[in-house]
């Protein structure tokens, strides 16, 4: 039994999009994936006279690298039945099991809570100001002018503590994704948002077309550093965020899950869109970006409430 695991592939082949399997002299090992539920790995024991404990302790020894090799953080809790099948449930090794795909554990969650507040806090704060603040318009002012003027502490404030709750979010992220396929990546590109969106914050814009109330018409065409600074570091942080959906687009789609990989392509391709008609300038060029950001940060409240629920299992 030992030199049987011993000598199998580290790696096991893939038989279809739900199951796993590997067969020695000794056994037959199945691994059942249905995504939205716990693996199980399982095997039937074919040669007679080996010993149970021997085979329970080899078993265990081969599954748990082999299970992180392939992208798994777990725990491993083994029973063998009288039919010498040996099954063994596999969760997130933070949390709990349940009739589902593991909870995270309490720190993670609450880091991932952070993500499903930082959007709607963000969005909504920039709407009532947007609605609110005397000569404010959507389709012409980006929300960045709201850092200005004699309220612009609401919208600092906005970007400081939206960037704080990115950032982490994005270790949450980090927690729940590696190892994996995007789960680097993806983790570091949000924070990189986190990080735009907080030196947003420190770095004021200048007054532009008209805002706020006494600026000049038009673009300040001698933009001042903190200026320069703040559209540098904003425009690095939406890029990321992109480049963050089409990274869990990938994740997605490797292991099959269609729906949440078209919404994350979806929702890069419109905010890398509007994205790119921003600069124009134009009426519609600024309303495609507001309405590109909004799609973008809804994106990224879904996939925390997604993540914090436990349906994403770590593969």
């Amino acid at each position: 039994m030992a030199d049987g695991l011993k000598n199998a592939p580290r790696r096991v082949p893939s038989v279809n999009a739900n199951a796993l399997g590997v067969r020695t002299d000794d056994a037959l090992y199945r691994f059942l994936d249905g995504f939205d539920k716990p693996l199980i790995a399982a095997h039937q024991l074919f040669s007679e006279g080996i010993d149970p404990g021997q085979a329970e302790q080899a078993w265990q020894s081969w599954l748990m690298p082999a299970a992180r090799l392939a992208g798994r953080n777990i725990h491993a809790s083994i029973r063998t039945r009288k039919d010498k099948t040996m099954a063994t449930r596999i969760t997130n090794q933070e949390g709990a099991r349940t009739p589902g795909a593991a909870t995270p554990a309490g720190a993670t969650r609450r880091l991932l809570a952070c993500g499903t507040i930082a959007g709607p806090m963000f969005v909504g704060v920039v709407v009532i100001q947007g609605l609110t603040r005397s000569g404010f318009d959507f389709t012409r002012d980006p929300a960045s002018l709201l850092d200005d003027g004699s309220l612009g502490w609401i919208q600092i404030t906005n970007f400081a503590l939206t960037g704080l709750l990115i950032i982490a979010f994005a270790a949450g992220m980090r927690r729940v994704l590696s190892p994996g396929r995007g789960g680097i990546w993806g983790p570091r590109l949000v924070g990189v948002l986190g990080l735009g969106s907080l030196a947003a914050g420190i770095f004021r814009p200048d007054p532009a077309d008209g805002f706020p109330p006494g600026a000049p018409a038009g673009g300040n065409a001698a933009s001042s550093w903190h200026g320069m600074l703040h559209m540098t570091c904003s425009s690095l942080g939406f890029l990321a965020l992109i480049a963050a959906c089409f990274v869990v687009d990938r994740r997605f789609s490797a292991r099959g899950q269609r729906g949440w990989a078209a919404y994350s392509r979806i929702s890069g391709v419109l905010f890398l869109t509007g994205f790119a008609a921003g600069p124009s300038g134009t009426r519609f060029g600024v309303a495609a970006f507001g309405v590109g950001v909004v799609i973008a940060m809804t994106w990224l409240t879904l996939l925390a409430v997604h993540l914090r629920a436990g349906r994403h299992n770590l593969a």
